[in-house]
């Protein structure tokens, strides 16, 4: 059942109100990630640097993550928060770590974009069935009634976007890329994402560790991955007496405040992250929004969080 049916009727106005304005509240972070998204952009336009197009993605990606909090808040839903939070902390990561050092910023924005294009390709080759990889596949999957979803609508066109995709990873463009994951293999090593290249961080919790630091990765992305893997389904059983089992109900707000303080959190770090380093001249007006919009915001959701 919905947590909803087991609220007294008396109650659920008082219930739906308060989801209601923590919804809003992380609604107030979203608005301040997405002023210092064009605010962002009209720098790049203005520079036309093409190394902001992909921390200007990652904040697109990190806003939509962020918003998918403030609907489920808004619904009473906390425990599908976990999965957008998560998201929305390896975004964090992955800009902060692309814009925290100027020497490094163009080919760490290369590397990510590299990467990338390339598990496209991977995708389109096991999805291809005259492929090294798509011929095996196909010939696992023979006989299973769900083959077809490799089929494209299209599979006429697919040579040539593996052409488009196999052109574009060769190309000058990602020569540096290229040469590292070279040497790296030689040397035994196989980066296992783009931030490992030229001695970066070998795994997330590294990553993490460079950037927003080893706590956050042990409180959020810790905490979160067992509900993104589908782990802590028994966690829904709750204290109940003897001979009884009391189960969390579906939608249910308990957690709700902690997850929407995280989630203005999360804004806060790549908001003021940017803002510190690309738009140093925005400065004044950042932190007027964090005294006008975020302070009030953060503090009626703390409000709220259990002792």
């Amino acid at each position: 059942m919905l947590h909803n049916d087991h609220v007294p009727v008396g109650k659920l106005p008082n219930l739906i109100n308060m989801c209601q304005k923590l919804s809003e509240a992380v609604c107030k972070s979203i608005n301040l990630a997405y002023w210092v998204l064009e605010e962002y952009e009209r720098c790049a336009v203005a520079t036309a640097d093409e190394r902001h197009v992909v921390p200007i993605m990652l904040t697109y990606d990190f806003i939509e993550a962020i918003d998918g909090v403030a609907i489920l808040a808004s619904m009473g839903s906390s425990q599908n928060c976990n999965v957008l939070l998560r998201t929305a902390y390896e975004i964090v990561l992955s800009a902060i770590y692309i814009t925290q050092s100027d020497g490094e910023f163009k080919r760490r924005g290369l590397a990510y974009e590299f990467f990338h294009a390339r598990n496209q390709l991977h995708f389109l080759e096991r999805a291809d069935p005259g492929t090294a990889v798509g011929r095996p596949l196909r010939a696992e999957l023979y006989g299973d009634p769900h083959a077809a979803a490799l089929d494209w609508q299209d599979d006429e066109n697919l040579p040539h976007l593996l052409g488009v995709h196999r052109s574009r990873l060769g190309s000058s463009r990602y020569a540096d890329i290229v040469l590292e994951i070279e040497k790296m293999k030689s040397n035994r090593q196989k980066p296992k994402d783009w931030y490992a290249l030229w001695g970066g961080p070998t795994d997330i919790r590294q990553l993490a560790k460079q950037t927003m630091g080893i706590v956050s990765y042990e409180t959020l992305y810790r905490t979160f991955s067992g509900t993104t893997h589908g782990a802590t389904s028994l966690s829904r059983r709750l204290p109940s007496s003897p001979g009884t089992t009391m189960i969390r109900p579906i939608r249910s707000p308990d957690g709700l405040p902690l997850a929407c303080a995280l989630a203005v959190r999360l804004s806060i770090a790549l908001s003021s992250h940017l803002v510190e380093l690309q738009l140093p001249d925005k400065l004044d007006e950042f932190n007027l929004r964090m005294t006008n919009d975020i302070r009030p915001a953060k503090e009626f959701i703390n409000r709220h969080i259990p002792d």
